[in-house]
Protein backbone atom coordinates (compact mmCIF):
# COMPACT_ATOMS: atom_id res chain seq x y z
CA UNK A 1 0.00 0.00 0.00
CA UNK A 2 1.51 3.52 -1.15
CA UNK A 3 1.67 6.46 1.24
CA UNK A 4 -1.12 8.20 -0.78
CA UNK A 5 -3.69 5.07 -0.45
CA UNK A 6 -2.69 4.48 3.42
CA UNK A 7 -3.43 8.48 3.67
CA UNK A 8 -6.57 8.61 1.70
CA UNK A 9 -8.19 5.92 4.00
CA UNK A 10 -7.08 7.60 7.24
CA UNK A 11 -8.96 10.45 6.06
CA UNK A 12 -11.81 8.70 5.16
CA UNK A 13 -12.11 6.46 8.44
CA UNK A 14 -11.59 10.24 10.09
CA UNK A 15 -14.89 11.11 8.43
CA UNK A 16 -16.47 8.28 9.54
CA UNK A 17 -19.04 8.18 12.90
CA UNK A 18 -17.33 6.66 15.64
CA UNK A 19 -19.73 3.69 16.10
CA UNK A 20 -18.87 2.68 12.70
CA UNK A 21 -15.22 2.67 12.74
CA UNK A 22 -15.16 0.82 15.89
CA UNK A 23 -17.57 -1.56 14.48
CA UNK A 24 -14.80 -1.74 11.20
CA UNK A 25 -11.77 -2.36 13.97
CA UNK A 26 -13.38 -5.17 15.80
CA UNK A 27 -14.37 -7.06 12.74
CA UNK A 28 -10.68 -6.61 11.50
CA UNK A 29 -9.37 -7.79 15.04
CA UNK A 30 -11.88 -10.52 15.39
CA UNK A 31 -10.84 -11.53 11.32
CA UNK A 32 -6.90 -11.47 12.29
CA UNK A 33 -7.62 -13.57 15.32
CA UNK A 34 -9.38 -16.42 13.27
CA UNK A 35 -6.43 -16.45 11.12
CA UNK A 36 -4.23 -18.81 12.86
CA UNK A 37 -6.95 -20.82 13.69
CA UNK A 38 -7.39 -21.66 9.75
CA UNK A 39 -3.73 -23.32 9.70
CA UNK A 40 -4.79 -24.88 13.25
CA UNK A 41 -7.88 -27.07 12.07
CA UNK A 42 -6.76 -28.54 9.04
CA UNK A 43 -3.87 -30.30 11.21
CA UNK A 44 -5.89 -31.31 14.12
CA UNK A 45 -9.22 -32.05 12.47
CA UNK A 46 -7.56 -34.97 9.79
CA UNK A 47 -8.71 -38.55 10.16
CA UNK A 48 -5.53 -39.70 11.41
CA UNK A 49 -5.99 -37.55 14.12
CA UNK A 50 -9.49 -38.41 15.10
CA UNK A 51 -9.42 -41.84 14.21
CA UNK A 52 -6.20 -42.48 15.97
CA UNK A 53 -7.95 -40.85 19.21
CA UNK A 54 -10.63 -42.17 19.43
CA UNK A 55 -9.30 -45.57 18.45
CA UNK A 56 -11.77 -46.62 15.90
CA UNK A 57 -10.66 -48.34 12.54
CA UNK A 58 -12.97 -46.13 10.43
CA UNK A 59 -16.30 -43.72 10.38
CA UNK A 60 -18.53 -46.03 10.34
CA UNK A 61 -16.72 -48.14 13.64
CA UNK A 62 -16.55 -44.73 15.17
CA UNK A 63 -20.38 -43.74 14.82
CA UNK A 64 -21.24 -47.66 15.37
CA UNK A 65 -19.61 -46.77 18.59
CA UNK A 66 -20.82 -44.00 19.12
CA UNK A 67 -24.38 -44.54 18.85
CA UNK A 68 -23.96 -47.46 20.89
CA UNK A 69 -23.08 -45.82 23.43
CA UNK A 70 -26.11 -44.10 26.14
CA UNK A 71 -27.19 -41.00 25.09
CA UNK A 72 -28.35 -38.19 28.39
CA UNK A 73 -31.87 -38.20 26.82
CA UNK A 74 -33.30 -42.23 27.51
CA UNK A 75 -36.13 -42.56 24.54
CA UNK A 76 -38.38 -45.01 27.13
CA UNK A 77 -39.03 -42.11 29.39
CA UNK A 78 -40.33 -40.15 27.15
CA UNK A 79 -43.19 -39.36 28.57
CA UNK A 80 -41.51 -37.70 30.77
CA UNK A 81 -40.17 -34.92 29.20
CA UNK A 82 -43.60 -33.67 27.83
Amino acid sequence: MTLDTFLARGAKALRMPPRVLLARLAEEVRTQTRRPWAQVYPRVLRDGTILGDSGAVSYDALWSRQMAQPFFLNPSVHLFWL
